[in-house]
């Protein structure tokens, strides 16, 4: 059993449905929002985004 866990930091320049689903394909256990030169637009879009994989029926 693996014992490493993948932490991905996303950022609101590359996050889209695809890309988050290959990163959860390659293995990725926790997704970290980088907030440093985010626009509140930009991470509403990230969250909307990140639940629309969790739930696809969204």
């Amino acid at each position: 059993m693996r014992q490493t866990k993948i932490v991905a930091t996303i950022s609101d320049q590359r996050c889209d449905v695809p890309f988050i689903e290959s990163l959860y394909k390659a293995g990725m256990n926790v997704a970290r929002i980088n907030t440093a030169h985010i626009l509140k637009e930009g991470g509403i879009n990230l969250i909307k985004i990140f639940g629309q994989y969790q739930n696809p029926s969204r």
